[in-house]
This record gives structure tokens, C-alpha cells and sequence, in this order.
């Protein structure tokens, strides 16, 4: 059975070309949002398969967000690849101290988006279509 050998990680700002505005900004409460903390999580098995994960995080949080990846990330060595939900569980409890929403759960999606594009393209699929996509 194929188990996961290493995972990377990786945290980046996409600058956006026009800043967005929302009602916050109106009431003045917040700044236009100018950039996006992007984390992408890279998951590579023993035989070589590979998969690549990305979450995102608007205003606050990226850093803590990628901190969080880091903690839990090791928690995924050794594991079965293919058990997509027993790992978002076992990244969850690695977590809990952290809670079950917010940064937390978006830091865990980055590990779940790579582990289903491992997955599709073990099966020689785009995720689109493991995941069930149709066209007619």
C-alpha cells in the first residue's frame, strides 16, 4: 500500500489587480482588500505519486493559516493517501485545540484538495471528473 512520504508547504500573497470593495468598506470599518494570502500544500506518496492543494485566506489569517499547516502537516506521514476522510478527521483532532472552523478548517482544505488531485490523477482523471463533473 502506497503511503505518504512528504508533504511541503508554502504561503504566498496574490496581489490583486483592482481592490475590492465590499459593505464594510462603505461603513468604513475595513480597507479595500488589495492582496490574498494564498497556502498551497504539496503531498508526494512513497511510489511517487504526487498532489497539490491550495487554500486562501481574505484580510487576516494567512499567517496563522500557514502556522497551523505546519503544526498539523506531520500528522499525514505515513498515511494512507486514499483515505481522504479518515485524514481531514485526524488533521481536525491535531488541531482541535484550535477549533473546527475558520483558519483551522482552511488550513486542513489545502491538505484535502491535494489528497483528491493526488487521488484523480492516480486514476488518470482531471478532479473535475472524479469528482463526478459532466458535460453533455
Amino acid at each position: 500500500m502506497d503511503k505518504i512520504a512528504w508533504v511541503r508547504l508554502s504561503s504566498t500573497y496574490l496581489p490583486l489587480a483592482t481592490p475590492i470593495s465590499d459593505a464594510k468598506v462603505l461603513t468604513g470599518r475595513q480597507k479595500p482588500m488589495t492582496e490574498i494570502a494564498m497556502l498551497f500544500a504539496e503531498v508526494q506518496t512513497a511510489d511517487g505519486h504526487q498532489g497539490l492543494g491550495l487554500s486562501y485566506s481574505k484580510r487576516a489569517g494567512g499567517p496563522g493559516q500557514f502556522a497551523h499547516a505546519q503544526e498539523i502537516a506531520p500528522a499525514l506521514l505515513g498515511e494512507d493517501p486514499s483515505d481522504i476522510a479518515r485524514l481531514w478527521n485526524k488533521l481536525c483532532w491535531a488541531g482541535a485545540s484550535v477549533g473546527r472552523s475558520g483558519l483551522s478548517t482552511q488550513a486542513i482544505g489545502a491538505f484535502d484538495v491535494a489528497l483528491y488531485d493526488l487521488k484523480a490523477r492516480r486514476a488518470g482523471l482531471p478532479l473535475a471528473k472524479l469528482l463526478g463533473s459532466y458535460r453533455e
